[in-house]
């Protein structure tokens, strides 16, 4: 296991650039502002891995998690970087309480891993 969150760090630590850190800045605040602004229809829409694994890596009423989840009803953020929705996870089928998260961000071979939330 600890391989595996040694992977999930490095992966999570790449370097990007300028611009790809100011569209990610300029989507979580345009997803923030949509999840204040209609948090109840992002959540009721999201029916998907998406939602647990926003919450869990987040935490359940936190604005970010509504974020995240608003940006998964896109299919981007989070979710589909390195979480259930990422390719890594394409193949990866988790219990009931548990998520996948891909080790290898935006990678088509990447591998995913079971967590428990």
């Amino acid at each position: 296991m600890g391989k595996q969150f040694d992977d999930l760090s490095k992966a999570m630590a790449r370097r990007i650039s300028r611009g790809q850190a100011l569209r990610g800045m300029v989507g979580g605040a345009f997803a923030a502002t949509l999840a204040i602004l209609i948090p109840d229809r992002a959540l009721a829409s999201s029916d998907n891995s998406c939602v647990p694994f926003c919450q869990a890596i987040y935490g359940e009423t936190t604005l970010e998690a509504r974020a995240c989840i608003v940006q998964a009803l896109h299919k981007s953020g989070p979710c589909y970087q390195f979480g259930p929705g990422s390719e890594g996870c394409e193949y990866v089928r988790c219990g009931d309480d548990q998520f996948c998260v891909s080790v290898n961000v935006n990678v088509t071979q990447g591998r995913g891993y079971c967590f428990n939330f």
